[in-house]
């Protein structure tokens, strides 16, 4: 826990706020957060939308849309996280759509994810 989530120096600890250098779908809530600051810093919404396709997150996630509130509620108003944070829960439902679409697209690029007349799970019966 002290490596991935908290720093300690001769001041105390520190919470990590630092973007992980990847997600995936058994990356923690808190680092998918910390991820879509990181991303959304650089590339916006969108950046913020694929960070969530690619943790295999829902859009709607409640318990990740919790630790960014919480996380707000917590941050200095005046920390660059907080203000990507903030921007993050304002900008919301364009996170959400946006990742709807990318999912969508994603899904329609690889054709073992697409599903069939024969098997709603995306292949096909022998």
């Amino acid at each position: 826990m002290r490596q991935n989530l908290l720093t300690e120096s001769k001041a105390g600890f520190r919470l990590v706020l630092d973007p992980p250098a990847r997600v995936g779908p058994s990356t923690a809530t808190f680092d998918v957060v910390r991820s879509m600051v990181g991303t959304f810093r650089t590339g916006g919404a969108e950046a913020a939308a694929a960070v969530l396709v690619d943790a295999d997150r829902a859009p709607d996630d409640e318990h990740l849309w919790a630790v960014v509130g919480e996380l707000v509620s917590q941050l200095p108003a005046s920390d660059g996280v907080a203000k990507a944070l903030t921007a993050i829960q304002r900008n919301a439902g364009a996170i959400r759509n946006v990742a709807k679409g990318v999912a969508t697209r994603r899904a329609d690029a690889d054709p073992k994810a697409r599903p069939t007349l024969f098997d709603a799970t995306g292949s096909a019966r022998p």
